[in-house]
């Protein structure tokens, strides 16, 4: 049996892990003790791009995988991870009504995925002047559940270790070849050969008393999700320049105003938790999958996505791995970036 080590201890590698685990390959995982951007991930999966009204990358391979994928995991570790929460996306202006109207009218690819605002009653007290549509295949998986509940599967069978590794020290003794799957942590070991890894920091906060009911994503400029036990939580923030999980004062007002001018119960709510993380992304926007050194092979770069990119972006990274032939598709292969230098 082929032998793998799968390095990285959030969302990723636990979706290389099954999948490998699902092909018959052993996989042990080492993880370090750095902080992992899925202990604080909303976990959201939606179709939609809602700037321009389009299906997202691949929305059909991706949403099919994802269905698959986290299914198999409530089946192998024996709890609900995901949750189908339609989004209720707030119009922006007139111009953005009229293009979601004419989305559907047309027949646009995008129109299997969007409703009408009156696809399903809106919550009271919503505040949207310029109409509503909704998203009705969309929903969050909850991802620092499903980690823990992993790694502790994992640890219960001798397949996870505590343990930082690098480019530099290559692939073990008694590994076939290595799966790169951390994140951010990888960023030094990726400039070396050319690849530019941009971590991008974003806040969330968990809030109490909002009283918004379950069963909607609220979506305006930021979003409220409901999370259930009364609680929602609130995103999220968007910058390049940190590089590190620290939290701003100021972002609770942010986000609170935001969210409040469609819905202004967000006022009535209580902060229950702060917190921050940093998503690895590429420039452009595009996971990064493929050999980057001898036996030295990457799955990275999920960005705000990852949820739903990452089980069919897993996928492909062991079909390149087990079958010679198969020839990545080109919008993920690490090799498309002109900088690349596997040395």
């Amino acid at each position: 049996m082929a032998r793998v080590l799968v390095v990285g201890g959030g969302l990723t590698a636990a979706l290389v892990e099954s999948e490998c685990t699902r092909r018959g390959i052993e996989a042990v995982v080492w993880a370090g003790q750095a902080p992992s951007a899925s202990q604080v991930a909303a976990g959201m999966f939606n179709p939609v791009s809602f700037q321009r009204v389009l299906p997202v990358w691949r929305a059909e391979d991706h949403m099919a995988a994802a269905r698959e994928v986290y299914g198999a995991f409530e089946r192998r570790l024996g709890c609900a991870f995901v949750h189908s929460t339609p989004v209720l996306k707030v119009f922006a202006s007139a111009e953005y009504a009229r293009v979601w109207a004419e989305r559907m009218e047309q027949r646009h690819e995008v129109a299997g995925w969007i409703a009408p605002g009156t696809w399903r009653e809106v919550p009271a007290g919503v505040q949207a002047p310029w109409g509503v549509g909704w998203v009705p295949e969309a929903g969050w998986v909850n991802v620092p559940k499903l980690v823990q509940k992993w790694e502790a599967e994992l640890r219960a069978t001798g397949r996870f270790k505590e343990g930082t590794w690098s480019r530099a020290v290559g692939v073990p003794k008694g590994f076939d070849s290595v799966f790169d799957c951390r994140g951010v942590g990888a960023r030094e070991d990726f400039a070396a050969c050319g690849l530019d890894l941009r971590p991008n920091h974003g806040e969330v906060l968990t809030l109490a008393g909002a009283q918004w009911p379950e069963g909607a994503c609220l979506n305006t400029v930021s979003w409220l999700l409901p999370v259930g036990a009364g609680q929602c939580r609130l995103g999220s923030t968007y910058r390049w320049d940190i590089a590190d999980e620290r939290i701003h004062a100021d972002t609770v007002g942010q986000l609170v105003e935001k969210v409040a001018a469609s819905w202004r119960g967000v006022h009535q709510a209580g902060v229950v938790r702060h917190e921050a993380g940093v998503r690895p992304t590429s420039p452009d926007r595009r996971p990064w999958i493929g050999e980057v050194g001898p036996g030295h092979w990457v799955c990275n770069g999920l960005g705000t996505r990852g949820v739903l990119v990452g089980p069919w972006t897993a996928a492909r990274l062991l079909d390149a791995w087990q079958f010679p032939a198969f020839e990545l598709p080109g919008e993920v292969n690490v090799r498309r970036f002109r900088t690349f230098n596997p040395n």
